[in-house]
């Protein structure tokens, strides 16, 4: 199966990330931590470890990342999930910490089957739309949280979206990706996304706005493995401090049998103290999101541990759903208009149908001649009317 998690934070928008190597778990996983050196006070050792002293600011969370080999891709069977897909979010007593919790298997199996996707693009896409979930949860109906990928690796860009009422939808560029393993053995997400720009954009609300408007920011893709990328973004560009974790799990089958995640931040004025005992309750999280979810575990028993001894408030619990109503035949047929003029003269030359394929939901449309005739009347009418010239365009039967 393939797990990520990623962890990070920091007060401010300057800071260092110092890696260090924890342990070694069985049967060849690795655990690898960071911690963000932020701007407010000065470093000091994390469990044990010898540091070079910063100036400004304490080693506060922890990144893990682990990833297990996954067999070729087979049909997918959501009937075998081990926990229901659902989001939970809760508040320490205190109100100084804030956490969030989400099964997506059926969501991404679903979604991966109408793609059709390879183990790579499954665990790539999965983590991508659980990290999107839990960011669009607390948004009005119709504002969405996005992420696009935009890397040089043959998985060819990662698209997800999700709105306030939990509605996702994403696509990989190339689904049937295969790469060898990396060095340790494992499915290499980071060389499928590859280097290049993660874009996040928001569509919100601002006061007296009649609809939401897009609000984007642009960083590097720092390692490829998606939800380190995402955990990067929010320190460096929402000053957030926290800790995201997400991963997808696929069977021997090629199934996706496990998906989830989780998330956590700092709310503005949290004591040491607070930040101390959470970091240490991550700690003690000896699972991946995607192993608990295995055993039976439901998000509020992650958030029960994530916030021990935190005496959490739970809200109420929400489901995820794949987004639908993505297409139509004339959303499709509009599609036409971001086709050169040209182009669409040449299909109809060539007297052949077209066949167009929603990149979120799989299905097929198809389009005649006849169709291809209109489409291209109604654009030279519409150039016509825009430069009081002729408009129709006579092409070869």
């Amino acid at each position: 199966g393939c797990h990520a998690q990623s962890f990070g934070g920091g007060r401010g928008l300057v800071g260092l990330w110092v890696v260090y190597w924890l342990s070694v778990l069985p049967v060849g996983w690795t655990r690898c931590a960071s911690a963000f050196i932020g701007a407010s006070s000065v470093a000091r050792p994390l469990r044990g470890q010898g540091w070079r002293p910063q100036p400004q600011h304490q080693s506060r969370f922890l990144q893990r990342s682990a990833v297990k080999e996954q067999d070729p891709f087979a049909q997918l069977n959501q009937e075998n999930a081990a926990v229901a897909d659902e989001l939970l979010g809760a508040v320490s007593a205190d109100g100084f910490v804030s956490a969030k919790a989400v099964v997506t298997t059926g969501l991404v199996a679903d979604i991966c089957r109408r793609q059709e996707a390879l183990p790579l693009a499954s665990a790539a896409l999965g983590r991508a739309l659980t990290c999107c979930l839990m960011l669009a949860d607390g948004l009005k109906q119709d504002e969405t949280f996005q992420v696009r990928f935009d890397g040089d690796g043959p998985l060819c860009g990662i698209l997800a979206i999700a709105n306030g009422q939990l509605d996702a939808k994403g696509y990989v560029g190339n689904p049937r990706v295969t790469l060898p393993l990396n060095s340790q053995g494992k499915l290499d997400v980071g060389k499928g996304v590859g280097k290049g720009t993660l874009k996040v954009v928001r569509l919100k609300y601002l006061p007296g706005d009649d609809s939401p408007s897009p609000y984007s920011s642009i960083t590097e893709i720092r390692s490829g493995e998606v939800p380190e990328d995402i955990n990067y973004y929010l320190a460096e560009s929402e000053q957030r401090e926290g800790a995201l974790a997400a991963g997808v799990h696929v069977d021997k089958e090629g199934a996706v049998d496990a998906a989830g995640g989780w998330t956590v931040h700092l709310l503005p004025g949290a004591p040491d103290d607070v930040a101390d005992r959470l970091l240490a309750n991550i700690q003690e999280m000896k699972q991946s999101p995607t192993e608990m979810i295995l055993d039976g575990l439901q998000p509020r028993d992650i958030l029960s541990m994530i916030l021990k001894d935190m005496e959490p408030e739970f809200f109420e619990e929400r489901t995820p759903r794949r987004a639908t109503g993505c297409c139509n035949h004339e959303k499709i047929r509009r599609t036409l208009s971001l086709l050169p003029v040209r182009e669409v003269i040449q299909i109809i030359e060539l007297n052949e149908d077209v066949e167009v394929r929603c990149e979120f939901c799989g299905k097929h449309y198809e389009m005649d001649k006849d169709e291809m005739r209109e489409e291209l009347d109604r654009r030279m009418k519409d150039q016509s009317n825009d430069n009081d010239t002729p408009g129709r365009i006579e092409v070869d039967n």
